[in-house]
C-alpha cells in the first residue's frame, strides 16, 4: 500500500513509480525480498525468500488522503496518464492494482495538502 496526500501531479508521479518498482523489486530480487523479510515480523514474512513469489497473490493498493466530499476527486490530466502506465506495468506482471481515497476530515492535520478544487484548476 503507498499513500499520499492530494497534491500535484509530482506528488502523484512519485506514488504511482513506488508502487511499480517495489512491486518489480519483489518480484525480480532475492536481495530485496530477504532485506525485506528481515523488516517484517514473523507473521507476514515471505516462506522462502529465494523463490519467486507468486505475483498475484499480493497487490498494489494506491490510496489518497484528501479532503474532498467526492468519493472519486479527479485527478490532474498528467497523473490519470501516468496511473494508467502504472497500471499496465503492474498488470503485465498478473500485480492487482486498486486505488483508494482516503477522507480526511477537519480534525485532522493536512499540513502541505494542495486543496483538492485548487489542484484541479
Amino acid at each position: 500500500m503507498h499513500v499520499k496526500r492530494y497534491g500535484g501531479s509530482s506528488v502523484f508521479s512519485h506514488l504511482f513509480a513506488q508502487g511499480v518498482v517495489s512491486a518489480e523489486l519483489l518480484l525480480r530480487s532475492v536481495e530485496f525480498r530477504k532485506k525485506l523479510n528481515e523488516k517484517l515480523p514473523t507473521s507476514h514474512q515471505l516462506a522462502n525468500p529465494d523463490e519467486r513469489p507468486v505475483s498475484h497473490d499480493f497487490e498494489v493498493v494506491y490510496a489518497i488522503a484528501t479532503r474532498s466530499t467526492n468519493n472519486r476527486p479527479s485527478l490532474p490530466l498528467f497523473s490519470r496518464i501516468t496511473l494508467r502506465n502504472a497500471y499496465e506495468r503492474l498488470s503485465a506482471l498478473d500485480i492487482p492494482v486498486s486505488l483508494a481515497f482516503i477522507k480526511v476530515t477537519s480534525g485532522q492535520t493536512t499540513d502541505g495538502v494542495i486543496d483538492d478544487q485548487e489542484a484541479e484548476a
